[in-house]
């Protein structure tokens, strides 16, 4: 696949998923917060800690993603970063997490749906890109 501005389009990219982990830094530190509240105690902050799960799965993938787009130098495409964030979705989706832990099953299922929002992002690029381009 043939993409004009594909520059652009892996800066796009980038400053999402470093948006993505600012957002999620910002869900830890309302969940420490949490924590050290002790009016309703540490279990009340654990029975609501879904926005730290989410908040640490949008780090982990970012934080993945970015890493590969700068340690691949040249290599780097939007297709190639398109195809690998695509095997990701559909490996969250086809093996289930089954973990005797229920805190990792989440995590896994919170790590899947973010790989498929980057996904519905980077697709949202390249349709806006050839939209502009055509």
């Amino acid at each position: 696949m043939k993409i004009k501005n594909e520059t652009e389009i892996l800066a796009n990219i980038c400053k999402h998923l470093r948006d993505q982990i600012t957002v999620g830094e910002g869900k830890i530190v309302k969940f420490r917060a949490k924590l050290d509240d002790e009016k309703k105690g540490m279990a009340h902050a654990f029975e609501w800690s879904q926005d730290a799960f989410a908040g640490s799965a949008s780090i982990a993938v970012s934080q993945r993603l970015l890493n590969h787009i700068h340690n691949g130098g040249d290599n780097v495409t939007v297709g190639a970063i398109k195809l690998m964030v695509q095997a990701q979705v559909s490996k969250a989706a086809m093996y289930f997490p089954q973990s005797s832990s229920v805190t990792s099953n989440l995590m896994d299922q919170f790590r899947g749906r973010v790989w498929a929002e980057t996904l519905e992002y980077i697709e949202h690029c390249i349709e806006w890109n050839e939209r502009v381009s055509a």
